[in-house]
């Protein structure tokens, strides 16, 4: 990166914490319950860093259904009723060497900005359970229900700059492991955009976005902020 940045924006689920696809497993086990057959990698396809309720649409939209708001609501309910209870029981950690990075930045005084496709309450849930607070371990959360539009638009990241005061995005980084994450970026005007092969898409996936590099892995990136 050529200026030194002010903010990084990491991804949350497959970027920040390893939950190994909890949410997209979920969201398969959602359509089965339903009678609708998909697979866990059209799942990760098309859903990967969405907010969950568009990313249900959109998979109904690929199965050729109507969107229609009974069958919608029924499928997002018992997402999110069954991940609210898998959240209580799997295994969710930090990603590797993720807490060595952030250590790293905010020694430097580089403000760290958590965001997802989660709603509050549920991203809440994940960093209780491991011990993360806002203000020791990162510096703010936002989410998609914090915003009026979730990803691809930049409005998660342009709030996380309103916050921290900062004017040009060319001061902040953005981190995913998805496709949509990159776009984030991108639409942010991020001055520099990471995409990770930790989590929901391959290296040849997030390929196509075209970010500045892809990492295998996140302590990669002090060689590179």
């Amino acid at each position: 990166m050529k200026k030194a940045p002010q903010l990084v924006v990491f991804d949350m689920a497959g970027t920040s914490i390893q939950e190994h696809n909890l949410v997209y497993k979920t969201i398969l086990k959602s359509f089965l319950y339903h009678n609708i057959s998909i697979s866990i990698d059209k799942v990760l396809e098309i859903a990967a860093g969405k907010e969950k309720l568009t990313a249900i649409m959109d998979i109904l939209t690929f199965k050729g259904y109507e969107l229609d708001s009974h069958l919608i609501d029924s499928i997002y309910l018992y997402f999110k009723e069954q991940l609210a209870s898998s959240y209580k029981t799997e295994l969710i950690e930090p990603m590797h060497h993720i807490v060595e990075v952030f250590d790293y930045l905010r020694n430097l005084d580089i403000f760290i900005a958590l965001n997802t496709g989660y709603d509050s309450a549920t991203a809440h849930q994940i960093l209780d359970r491991i011990h993360w607070k806002q203000g020791e371990d990162y510096d703010l959360l936002i989410t998609a229900s914090d915003v009026q539009k979730a990803r691809p638009y930049p409005d998660m990241i342009l709030a996380a700059m309103r916050h921290f005061k900062i004017n040009d995005p060319s001061y902040v980084v953005k981190v995913g492991d998805s496709i949509i994450d990159i776009e984030e970026g991108k639409n942010a005007q991020c001055g520099f955009v990471i995409g990770m092969t930790t989590g929901a898409h391959t290296y040849n996936q997030l390929l196509q976005a075209q970010p500045d590099i892809i990492l295998k892995n996140p302590i990669d990136l002090l060689l590179h902020i």
